[in-house]
């Protein structure tokens, strides 16, 4: 009897066994085919992002996260300029580089960065799907902002092989940064002017604006002193490049500068500008076209739009235009793909990692920023119906961006800022400016003739 009970309670321990691993077995084989359906991480991953862009916030990683499970974000937003970079650079040499990161450029250390290994070359990956399609990722990315910062890399990077044109991608732009002129709508239907089609109803346009007590353009000098004559330079001189200068090909009073410096200089006689413009900052240049005393703004997008649109009086609305080319060519932007982001070579992490980046230059991404004026770094772009400020911002960066047209000056040698904010208070003329020029060119680094 005894053995008899023994059998059985063998037997049915084995059962209970065998039911156990039947549902052990069914359990792994759910959780896999549910790994496998949303393609989840086996374990959590966290990811670190740092960047200085103010509009890309929590509430964007918390997205994608929900379309990502088993991804997790750190969003790190560090300020603009030297609290940035240091950090960036002071995270580099130990070792411990954000998974993403966004880049500068010479200056900033990021060929540095490059020629270090600390940044991944991304070439391979952008044969592969993009985030939110089936085309590779480098077809839905715009040419012209990939040309321009691929190309501004062939140019300033020393080591050769490292450059994108013997076949790497160290970073890829994010949004485009495109200038277009922001106007108030309810001073042009005052004085009785409408959108400029070419630059002379522009210039006419000011000086109508002028008469009827109003400050033509807001202007940013201390920030973006340089962009009215650098977007004339482009007209006058778009076939002069700077190697023109360093090869003696190009005289660095050559008549197509001087007609750049002529245009700026008419601008300033005719009175477009404050007469504290030479001393305006950003917030400066907003307060004057906030309290509609400025009736035109010539700015890049985002947040610098976004505080327009956001701080005007009630109902007031603005409008937005491409600035007419001054010779009539298509008029470029200044911009392109000064914002860049890259993926750390010490990444833990690479796949996810380029996951994220593919979400940050998708279309999914881009729609979440339609909100705060941010143009997308994409193909075909499409702005949201009836939006005319991002229309103006997209139809700039569809003609593509001005390349340097000056001589490569050390700013030790001269200063261009300085001669530019001369010709804003009447110090200089374009006389003045191009004997400054020519005096300091043979003492000029980077004039290779005057080493010979």
């Amino acid at each position: 009897m005894k053995q008899k009970f023994r059998a059985v309670s063998l037997i049915m321990a084995c059962l209970i066994v065998l039911a156990g691993c039947s549902t052990n077995n069914a359990a792994q084989n759910g959780s896999q085919a549910k790994s496998e359906e949303g393609k989840q991480p086996s374990k959590e991953v966290s990811l670190k992002v740092m960047h200085w862009y103010s509009y890309v916030t929590d509430e964007i990683f918390r997205e994608f996260e929900r379309q990502n499970p088993g991804i997790k974000v750190d969003n790190q937003y560090v300020a603009f300029g030297d609290p940035y970079f240091v950090k960036l650079k002071g995270l580099a040499n130990t070792n411990e580089l954000p998974d993403l990161v966004a880049l500068g450029g010479r200056t900033e250390g990021t060929y540095d960065l490059i020629a270090q290994g600390k940044i991944m070359d991304l070439y391979d990956a952008m044969s592969t799907p993009a985030y939110d399609s089936d085309k590779t990722w480098l077809s839905t990315q715009s040419d012209v902002l990939m040309n321009s910062l691929n190309s501004s890399f062939d140019i300033e990077m020393d080591d050769e092989t490292l450059k994108p044109k013997n076949g790497h991608q160290w970073a890829l732009p994010f949004g485009a940064i495109s200038l277009a002129v922001i106007y108030n709508k309810s001073i042009f239907e005052e004085v009785g002017i409408k959108e400029p089609e070419t630059f002379e109803q522009f210039l006419d346009n000011n000086d109508k604006l002028r008469a009827a007590g109003y400050i033509p353009l807001a202007h940013a000098n201390k920030e973006w002193g340089s962009w009215w004559l650098t977007t004339f330079l482009d007209q006058t001189a778009r076939d002069v490049k700077t190697d023109d200068f360093v090869s003696g090909n190009v005289a660095v009073d050559d008549a197509r500068l001087r007609e750049a410096f002529e245009i700026w200089e008419d601008m300033i006689k005719r009175g477009h500008f404050d007469k504290g413009v030479v001393s305006a900052g950003i917030d400066d240049a907003q307060a004057l076209f906030v309290q509609q005393k400025a009736a035109q703004f010539y700015i890049v997008p985002e947040n610098f739009v976004k505080y327009l649109v956001d701080n005007m009086p009630e109902g007031v609305k603005l409008g937005a235009f491409v600035l007419p080319g001054a010779k009539g060519l298509p008029s470029r932007s200044i911009g392109g793909s000064s914002n860049k982001l890259a993926v750390s070579a010490q990444s833990e992490h690479p796949e996810e990692a380029l996951k994220l980046l593919k979400f940050l230059t998708s279309n999914t991404l881009f729609q979440l920023l339609s909100k705060d004026n941010v143009v997308p770094s994409l193909k075909g772009y499409q702005p949201p119906v009836g939006d005319e400020i991002m229309a103006a911002y997209a139809k700039a960066y569809e003609n593509g961006f001005a390349e340097g047209h000056f001589p490569p000056f050390s700013p030790e040698i001269l200063n261009i800022d300085e001669l530019n904010s001369g010709m804003l208070i009447g110090e200089y003329t374009t006389d003045d400016i191009l004997k400054k020029m020519s005096e300091a060119w043979p003492k000029e680094p980077n004039n290779k003739q005057s080493q010979q």
